[in-house]
């Protein structure tokens, strides 16, 4: 049977479209770019995942189809979920995705202002960690100290959670109540964890304070973060040269950190310029960078002496700032241990109302310490007597200006 000339243009054209579409399959998947999600350009350099993400989706159709259970989340919220559990695959406590409510949780703790009971917790040995209570918070009133852990939150126990989700919990409404259950850091037996309920409030991070005590000019810091924090520390930085005072203290004690642009900040009022402040180490999979003073020098270093006080709830930029003087031989340490938070966190956009915070590297001191896990340990180790409270004598401060002036 032959066919006439309608059918036989007929018939091309479909062999032309078939062949057009089975040929852009091909070479659209042999050629198909590289797209790295965290930066969001080709990257051909990088080699295919080959994992295999059927599985992925033949739960996620079967649970839609067969699930008697009726989910309380949206499907969007289901897919926030599944990169949660991507980011705590890799067992790094500081690595973690931020939903569109806890996106705007972190923004205003960064802005230096929220509602809570004023705790800064972190994980040492994968249990969640008090690293300082806020100065004058209801945390602080309630006596909780750097080094105590928390094992639940309104009686929900807080192993598997992780940093930012436990902080999620303790914070809420000002006006409301959270019950932590608190393991203090000199008992030894879960059975001696004590409840401890505490009303929340709206907390204001303080930043810094300035006084001047006889011979000595005393910088007292709550924390690197907030929206002023560099002009703060410019402006402490001015009052001790008009102060015209040659024996400074720094004291970081309780004071978890924040910005490192802010610890360098500082430092490059106290270091020459050039000399090593910190180092990043990305453990091979980028450049170390290492951060160099700016050399704002405002007073005279051959005759002015400095002494910083940290402990266990000094970490972060208090670390970074208190290992740079120190290892260039500029500060004299004094206090306790530090924390060891010593990562380096890098926020990435995912979408318009969701971050990924993801660890990128290490930080080291300018003798090559990594602060992660191991904190600083000062030269001259002095702890407070237990019980210790606001206006009590002070015996790491009474030991600073000792040897100051020795």
């Amino acid at each position: 049977m032959q066919l006439n000339e309608k059918s036989r243009a007929v018939l091309g054209v479909t062999f032309l479209c078939v062949a057009f579409f089975i040929g852009g399959i091909y070479f659209g998947y042999t050629d198909r770019p590289y797209v790295d999600s965290v930066v969001g350009i080709e990257n051909k350099e990088n080699n295919a995942t080959k994992t295999d993400f059927d599985p992925f989706w033949k739960t996620w159709h079967i649970l839609n189809e067969k699930s008697i259970k009726a989910s309380s989340t949206t499907d969007q919220e289901k897919v926030w979920g599944a990169i949660k559990g991507l980011t705590e695959s890799y067992g790094d406590n500081y690595t973690e995705f931020f939903d569109p409510k806890e996106t705007t949780a972190f923004d205003e703790a960064l802005s230096g202002e929220f509602s809570g009971v004023g705790l800064e917790v972190g994980k040492k040995n994968d249990i969640l960690t008090v690293i300082a209570p806020i100065k004058g918070s209801p945390a602080a009133r309630a006596g909780i100290k750097s080094g105590d852990m928390i094992l639940k939150i309104d009686g929900t126990t807080v192993a598997h959670l992780s940093v930012d989700e436990a902080v999620q919990k303790i914070r809420g409404q000002a006006g409301t109540v959270v019950t932590l259950s608190i393991l203090s850091s000199d008992d030894l037996l879960l059975e001696d964890a004590n409840d401890i309920k505490i009303t929340r409030e709206t907390i204001v991070v303080p930043s810094i304070e300035t006084k001047i005590d006889g011979q000595f000019f005393i910088i007292s810091m709550a924390t690197f973060t907030g929206n002023t924090i560099n002009q703060d520390i410019e402006k402490a930085m001015n009052a001790w040269k008009v102060s015209g005072k040659k024996n400074l203290i720094i004291d970081v004690r309780g004071n978890p950190g924040g910005y490192l642009d802010s610890a360098i900040h500082m430092a490059s009022f106290l270091l020459p310029a050039g000399q090593t402040i910190v180092t990043e180490d990305y453990n091979g999979k980028d450049d170390s960078i290492s951060h160099k003073s700016q050399g704002y020098q405002i007073i005279d270093n051959t005759t002015t002496k400095i002494a910083v006080l940290i402990d266990g709830g000094s970490a972060s930029a208090s670390e970074i700032l208190a290992g740079a003087l120190h290892d260039n031989n500029r500060a004299i340490l004094v206090g306790e241990k530090s924390f060891g938070k010593g990562s380096v966190q890098e926020i990435v956009q995912i979408t318009e109302d969701t971050l990924l915070k993801v660890t990128v590297a290490k930080w080291l001191t300018p003798q090559g310490l990594s602060i992660q896990d191991n904190g600083i340990t000062p030269e001259n180790i002095v702890t407070m007597p237990e019980g210790w409270k606001a206006g009590d004598p002070d015996p790491v401060m009474a030991k600073a200006k000792e040897l100051l002036t020795n």
